[in-house]
């Protein structure tokens, strides 16, 4: 599983970083197309999970859902924090 682990959770970090290093850069205008990217990595992995599920593989359907959870906590919530602090 630390393997697995390591194969997918590190690139969709990168790839999350890159999306919060594009927030800091108070791009407004920017936020709705990150959050729109956000809402796609998460359904390419959430349709990973079903297919990892489907071949009875739930080592890597839970890696892909630790995943999905990751990136909905990290990634909205920078963005919002991103945005609440260039409103004011």
């Amino acid at each position: 599983m630390t393997v697995i682990l390591k194969k997918i959770l590190i690139p969709n970090i990168l790839i999350l970083l890159t999306y919060c290093a594009l927030c800091s850069y108070k791009m407004m205008y920017a936020l709705v197309g990150i959050a729109g990217c956000i809402t796609i990595q998460c359904f390419i992995n959430f349709l990973l999970m079903l297919i990892a599920f489907l071949k009875k593989d739930n080592n890597l359907a839970k890696v892909y859902l630790l995943c999905i959870l990751w990136i909905l906590l990290v990634g909205f919530s920078s963005c919002a924090l991103i945005t609440l602090n260039n409103t004011h």
